[in-house]
């Protein structure tokens, strides 16, 4: 048994992309989406207007250009006018880009599987705002992390059952795809430390971060089958990571097997290798 999480490989959180008032929410909660799908509908006032103000001014300026061509002898004063119309059309450029932006697309394939409090046709929204997340739910990003002691007798391929701890959510059969051989000094997973309430013991380090007491190590999984998705009707889940335990088939050991093992560690640790 080992303390394991289990996320969406990959996912996205949906900002606005700059202060904007909300117009439609073309989405609701378990849509599927793809790549550049229309998620929400912005607006900006003072873009419009400034979009208005360059055409208008380019407009103006065409339009002298137009009378200048039919009097040549001012060379000097038509290329001044030239110049402007190339400044102009490069900020209608930039302002129209920023237009687009207010239609806020999908920027990967998946669920939209949360819409954050609050969020409502008509509310006025600042850069920071966090709108929808999308989440690649096909995709389950599957990370255990298992105890030095039974690092021997887990091998690649070896299958196992990810139980979460949330009784509303199914189990998946999962097979190992990646053990690291390398003692993860760093936790990496706050969620899984025992001060959140996870099954490892940790200690604060100097960086912020928290370190395992005993040495552990990462283990990758993925699912058996692609229908095995544990996310299945609880869409509302996928945000945040999937906190559990993993039942793993693993070879018997012996007691002296394991005292053997034990010394072995000790042993090596101590004379440097």
């Amino acid at each position: 048994r080992f303390s394991r999480s289990c996320q969406a490989r990959e996912a996205a959180t949906i900002y606005s992309p700059f202060a904007a008032r909300l117009v439609t929410i073309h989405v609701d909660r378990g849509a599927s989406v793809e790549p550049g799908d229309v998620l929400i509908t912005l607006e900006s006032p003072e873009l419009k207007a400034r979009a208005r103000s360059l055409e208008y001014d380019k407009q103006q300026i065409q339009t002298r250009i137009n009378r200048r061509v039919a009097m040549p002898d001012d060379l000097k004063q038509l290329q001044a006018l030239y110049q402007r119309l190339r400044e102009l059309e490069s900020e209608l450029s930039g302002v129209a880009a920023q237009l687009e932006l207010l239609q806020v697309r999908s920027p990967i394939a998946g669920m939209v599987t949360d819409r954050y409090r609050d969020i409502h046709p008509g509310r006025w929204v600042k850069p920071d705002t966090q709108l929808l997340f999308v989440a690649n739910v096909a995709q389950p990003e599957l990370m255990a992390m298992m105890h030095e002691r039974h690092l021997e007798r887990v091998g690649d391929e070896s299958r196992a059952l990810f139980v979460p701890d949330n009784a509303e959510l199914t189990s998946m059969s999962v097979e190992v795809d990646t053990i690291y051989q390398v003692n993860d000094d760093q936790l990496g997973f706050d969620y899984l430390a025992s001060v959140f309430g996870g099954d490892i013991a940790v200690v604060a380090d100097e960086q912020g971060g928290y370190a395992p007491i005993d040495a552990v190590y990462r283990v990758r999984f993925h699912a058996l089958s692609p229908e095995n998705n544990l996310y299945k009707g609880v869409a509302d889940h996928i945000h945040g990571a999937v906190r559990g335990a993993v039942l793993i088939e693993a070879s018997a050991e012996s007691v002296a097997g394991r005292i053997y093992r034990a010394l072995a560690r000790v042993l090596l640790r101590e004379s440097g290798f």
